[in-house]
């Protein structure tokens, strides 16, 4: 049991320095699987940074915009809803998310999505005037090389804009759940900043270096504190569900016996019920919101 959570965070450690295979091995499998499965809840979690991110672009009718690890898309439609004259281009990593954003894509025609690893992949053949991204560009192991790629594919004096996730301390939503279930199924993944993860773009210094040096200028990079509501509006019940069968506590649930699976419920239940409203398990959360220019 205990040995299972552990062989998965030495799988989160090795995808730090096996890049690409790495990280499509996990994206393409339990990661995206999950992800695909739960997107509403997902998206519900996630979907107030979006009007976040697309405000802070001056988006013109006719932009081509690109949206770095999309996911199942929900970032990207609402780009193309900015930009109905131009267009709005996906690309994430994971071939189940990317197939379910093209199922959602229905007749429009400035939509589309793409399997792309940012590190290597080639020109996407459009010339991006802004690129976009929800919590999509933690998972480099060479982020330079990944935003020096933007860079050479972006259009002139090109807008950046992403949002991602300050400290873990300052995000207890997601530590929290790990911290309670802990003493009946392992330990969850290590999380650590500066390694492929939620947490690698923690800190601001690390991602204004970056963009210094991979061809970006004029950053801004702001503190946003607000909330979330873990897996989205919903019952304790709901929530509970969520956390422990569609994030990393899934491993350990899967393979924990019986007795230690309804202990590790019951105490992630008692613990997340005190943060409940009304609405649904509402917790403090810390981004960066990270706004930058091409350099000419």
């Amino acid at each position: 049991m205990v040995a299972t959570a552990r062989d998965f965070d030495k799988t989160l450690r090795e995808m730090a320095n096996q890049p690409n295979q790495m990280q499509a091995d996990y994206w393409n499998g339990i990661g995206g699987t999950q992800w695909v499965n739960r997107k509403e809840r997902f998206d519900s979690q996630l979907g107030t940074f979006i009007p976040l991110i697309v405000d802070s672009l001056e988006l013109r009718p006719n932009d081509a915009v690109l949206d770095i690890g999309c996911g199942t898309g929900a970032l990207t439609r609402a780009l193309a809803d900015k930009v109905p004259d131009g267009s709005a281009l996906g690309l994430d990593i994971s071939e189940a998310m990317i197939e379910d954003a093209l199922a959602s894509r229905g007749e429009r025609t400035n939509l589309d999505f793409r399997i792309a690893d940012i590190q290597t992949a080639s020109h996407p053949g459009i010339a991006p005037r802004a690129i976009a991204s929800r919590f999509g560009v933690m998972f480099f192991s060479q982020p330079t090389k990944a935003f020096e790629n933007l860079a050479s594919w972006a259009a002139p004096e090109a807008e950046l804009c992403f949002v991602c996730w300050q400290s873990p301390q300052l995000n207890p939503w997601i530590g929290l759940p790990g911290e309670l279930a802990e003493p009946f199924i392992g330990a969850p993944p290590a999380l650590e900043p500066g390694q492929p993860s939620p947490f690698a773009f923690a800190d601001p210094n690390l991602i204004a270096s970056i963009l210094s040096t991979s061809g970006w200028t004029e950053q801004a990079i702001h503190a946003v504190k607000t909330h979330l509501y873990i897996g989205g509006p919903g019952s304790l019940d709901q929530t509970v569900e969520f956390v422990l069968g569609g994030t990393s506590l899934a491993i350990g649930m899967r393979e924990a016996d019986p007795e230690s699976v309804a202990k590790a419920t019951d105490a992630v239940h008692a613990g997340l019920a005190p943060y409940h409203d009304g609405i649904g398990v509402r917790m403090d959360c810390a981004i960066w919101l990270v706004r930058a220019t091409k350099a000419g």
